[in-house]
């Protein structure tokens, strides 16, 4: 299990979009995940860029009312963040992981090396980033999200589900590079 001693909880940024897709509200607070558990630590500062707007391409309620996007093509579990990764990635770069088995969250490394993707400690905005089991919160299973934006300082906001007090919508939330942290990508 990797651990950094002193290490910091990420500070989470929590959108719950209107029908029109603009962000209704936005909260910050420090903790964990779902996955690790909710916190009651308080705020957090928010990034210095101040809170980011929604990307425009969030995927859309369908008008049945179902509750879940309509996403052809992409094999993961829905509310899940590997479902997130790979739908997010589809619509930042028009393809989906190509893996579809052994691919819990931490498998992810792995199977974008079999698969001839790009993996860097270095972050790209648009590049899905991969925590290991116990890093910065992530729960047994790893967990990914998508980089929307790269801070500096080595922090990155990423966008994720299944992360925090709302494990079922889209929140963003600031990682930090270091030890079982890898980016992944393709061409």
């Amino acid at each position: 299990m990797l651990r950094r001693q002193g290490r910091q909880e990420p500070a989470q940024l929590s959108l719950q979009l209107s029908a029109g897709g603009g962000a209704s509200q936005a909260q910050i607070s420090s903790g964990s995940s779902a996955e690790s558990g909710p916190s009651s630590r308080g705020d957090a500062t928010p990034p210095a860029a101040g809170p980011p707007e929604p990307p425009p391409t969030l995927p859309a309620e369908p008008a049945g009312g179902s509750g879940r996007p309509v996403t052809s093509g992409n094999v993961f579990p829905y509310g899940q963040c590997t479902w997130w990764a790979n739908q997010r990635y589809f619509q930042l770069h028009g393809s989906y992981v190509p893996w579809r088995t052994q691919a819990d969250a931490w498998q992810w490394v792995a199977r974008a090396y079999e698969f001839h993707w790009h993996v860097s400690r270095d972050p790209v905005p648009g590049a899905i980033i991969v925590l290991q089991p116990g890093v910065e919160g992530a729960y047994a299973l790893g967990h990914v999200a998508v980089v929307e934006k790269v801070l500096g300082q080595g922090r990155v906001l990423a966008s994720t589900m299944n992360w925090g007090a709302a494990p079922w919508k889209v929140q963003y939330v600031v990682y930090s590079v270091g030890p079982g942290v890898a980016f992944i990508y393709s061409d």
